[in-house]
């Protein structure tokens, strides 16, 4: 049971991480055409939630990784939005991690407050519902500002990364996991938890990383995103865009040399573990 409360609190994040970008979206104009709220592959269910979307389609996919948020206008595509303000720009591109921050500080709160030695317990579970009620409260009402440090919470992780590895405090295979071996992992750390408490907070901590991340300052991570437009917004429109092809590829490479090696290492661990 414990691992499909940490299946269905991801799966959950996953969604939230792309509903913030489709409200940031609409805040600042941008016409939606579709929200994917989960997965890829072949479309299994579509509904509408009129009342914030309108008439826009959101869809259930198969494969239950990833999701996206297509644009109206090919021009206002969610990587493409090099023609609106610098700070709505960075909302959109941070949205999604502000989210997936503020859900897991959610689940960490509710995890103390089921805990079986807690429960009952107000003296000890109020004051961090509180402050946990607090940092989503700052978190979503100046998301607009505190996505302005994205980039650079990305460097310190990659920092942070070449540190442990060149430290042999972990091998690089160590500290990045894709979709398989985050499955065998929340497998193996579910079998450790002991009740609903323990898996909520891993679930939080699943959120949480979601959120790192999507920190990382290549494309196609929103910290691709949010870089992209403070180099744009350092530069000027006109030094930016006759170096645009140039700043694009810096930033593609590493991002997707990363998700490559990413995948190289899920695959290899999956087929060790049959020998």
């Amino acid at each position: 049971m414990n691992f499909w409360i940490v299946i269905l609190c991801s799966l959950i994040a996953i969604s939230l991480h792309e509903l913030g970008h489709a409200f940031a979206m609409l805040r600042h104009g941008v016409k939606i055409k579709s929200i994917c709220l989960l997965g890829f592959g072949p479309k299994i269910l579509e509904f509408r939630l009129r009342r914030w979307f309108g008439d826009v389609p959101i869809e259930i996919r198969l494969l239950p990784i990833g999701a996206s948020v297509a644009a109206e206008s090919e021009v206002e595509e969610f990587a493409k939005l090099h023609n609106r303000p610098f700070l709505d720009r960075i909302e959109i591109c941070g949205a999604g991690i502000i989210n997936n921050a503020a859900f897991a500080i959610f689940l960490f709160a509710a995890s103390v407050t089921v805990h079986e030695n807690n429960f009952g317990e107000w003296a000890f579970v109020l004051p961090r519902v509180l402050i946990s009620a607090a940092l989503i409260f700052i978190l979503l009402k100046w998301q607009k500002w505190i996505s302005l440090t994205i980039p650079l919470v990305g460097l310190a992780m990659i920092g942070f990364i070449i540190y442990l590895v060149t430290k042999n405090v972990m091998s690089i295979s160590d500290t990045i996991a894709g979709p398989i071996e985050t499955v065998k992992f929340v497998d193996k750390m579910s079998e450790k938890t002991n009740g609903i408490a323990d898996a909520l907070f891993l679930a939080g901590g699943i959120s949480f990383a979601l959120a790192a991340g999507n920190c990382f300052p290549f494309f196609p991570f929103d910290g691709g995103l949010a870089s992209d437009a403070w180099i744009q917004k350092l530069m000027g429109d006109a030094r930016y865009k006759k170096s645009e092809n140039f700043i694009s590829a810096l930033l593609i490479i590493p991002g997707y040399l990363f998700m490559l090696i990413v995948l190289c290492s899920d695959i290899f661990k999956f087929i060790s573990s049959f020998f």
